[in-house]
């Protein structure tokens, strides 16, 4: 049977999450898709409101009481064993509370025996207000968090202001690897559409917060994949909780393999029809680490293996 996929709808308090899920539901009326909520606090206002959206309530889970990443997380766990129980699903979605780091449902997803075999990560999609976002990036690291664990970013209330240019810029260097859109031009209904991995791109020319750094590395020598993934395992056991965000395309003399990850987490890797493109490319999102660490830590790894590698490497 295949897994079901489960997107998970982030955002810092007030980013407007509730009405993306709304009209997520509205674009795929005709699909049983189930919703888990998670509020602080004991009243379940979001349920109330999408109740009003003319969404099904029997396909509804409500968390109260605290935030899904941590205390709740085992309420989580169970919550998804008993829909997978209930009825057949074509999607999971998760709306986190607004002060979520969204990684330890990432972990729960991956990690946990029975809803590893049931379930799968689709899109992490985090809203990000487009009048308030710029003060919620400097001032909160749940904000940033939310960010950088992302592979979507959508701007909201876009409308409410002529510019949002400086907001995207700094998105885009907190986290190169996210697909930023714009909510109010874009097709909503593309959130939970299959589509290959985003491709890597270059390195923005500005700045993020300057705890965050990012190394963006390529190059054309192949590397055997036994020994990049026990590295990387090594690596992030020792740095996980600095290295935000991993994702890159890895290309071994048989395979091109997808990699992804947030913090200590790792997705399976998946492996690509081969391309014309002969390039290796690897982008780290950094806090309060050195990019000089993870470089020299790979050069160690290429010279143990005997490969002189020239990369293409950036940093900001």
């Amino acid at each position: 049977m295949a897994k079901i996929p489960v997107s998970i709808l982030t955002g810092f308090l007030g980013s407007g999450k509730t009405t993306l899920l709304a009209q997520i539901l509205e674009c795929h009326a005709n699909c049983a898709i189930a919703v888990v909520v998670n509020e602080c606090g004991q009243v379940g206002l979001d349920t109330q409101t999408l109740a009003h959206l003319h969404y099904v309530p029997e396909k509804m889970r409500l968390l109260q009481g605290g935030c899904a990443c941590c205390v709740q997380r085992q309420d989580l766990i169970e919550t998804l064993k008993e829909l997978i129980l209930a009825d057949r699903l074509d999607h999971v979605l998760i709306e986190t509370s607004g002060i979520a780091n969204p990684a330890p449902i990432l972990f729960s997803l991956l990690h946990d025996v029975f809803l590893s075999q049931h379930f799968t990560p689709h899109n992490l999609i985090s809203c990000l207000d487009g009048m308030h976002g710029l003060v919620h990036l400097r001032e909160n690291i749940e904000a940033q968090n939310q960010i950088v664990a992302s592979n979507v970013v959508v701007i909201t209330k876009t409308d409410l202001q002529d510019s949002f240019a400086p907001l995207a810029a700094l998105v885009a260097s907190t986290n190169p690897t996210a697909t930023i859109y714009n909510k109010a031009h874009m097709d909503i209904a593309c959130l939970l559409q299959e589509r290959p991995p985003n491709p890597i791109p270059p390195p923005p020319p500005s700045h993020a917060h300057q705890r965050f750094k990012t190394l963006c590395l390529e190059f054309e020598e192949r590397i055997d994949w036994s020994a990049f993934a026990l590295w990387l395992s090594f690596l992030l056991y020792r740095y996980g909780d600095r290295i935000l965000r991993t994702k890159g395309l890895i290309r071994t003399e048989q395979a091109c393999i997808a990699l992804n990850g947030v913090q200590h987490i790792i997705y399976p890797p998946t492996h690509l029809h081969p391309t014309q493109e002969h390039l290796s490319q690897l982008v780290f999102i950094l806090k309060d680490l050195d990019p000089q660490a993870i470089y020299t830590s790979l050069t160690t790894l290429f010279n143990a293996l005997g490969i002189a590698w020239h990369p293409q490497r950036h940093w900001s």
